[in-house]
């Protein structure tokens, strides 16, 4: 299952739609807090989620980092979504140790090759 933490809904609807179609099951939340408390019951095999937040106190970063202290979920690949050539935000995160970025907007990329 692979859980996506996106705000917008037509970027998650995209890319829900083209995991579900290769044979994944997925579950949308759009924001930090609801993807925080699903996560305090379930544990996914992967998690997509965008690196800024707009009008919200915390961002993609964040909640990486939260994952990363919770031993049930620190060794979930962690995957993060940010806009086409934004290099600051992608080294940041690989510093961090996210596993990979996805460049959006998210119709631009082949995900039958992920």
């Amino acid at each position: 299952m692979i859980l996506i933490v996106e705000n917008d809904h037509d970027n998650s609807i995209y890319v829900a739609r083209a995991l579900i179609n290769h044979g994944y099951d997925v579950k949308i939340e759009r924001h930090l807090d609801d993807a925080i408390h699903f996560l305090s019951t379930h544990t996914p095999d992967l998690i997509l989620s965008e690196a800024v937040f707009p009008q919200v106190n915390t961002d993609g970063f964040e909640f990486f980092q939260r994952t990363r202290l919770d031993k049930r979920l620190s060794p979930i690949p962690f995957l993060m979504m940010t806009e086409l050539g934004d290099a600051r935000i992608m080294r940041a995160g690989l510093r961090m140790g996210v596993d990979y970025f996805i460049p959006k907007p998210l119709h631009s990329v082949t995900w039958w090759q992920l």
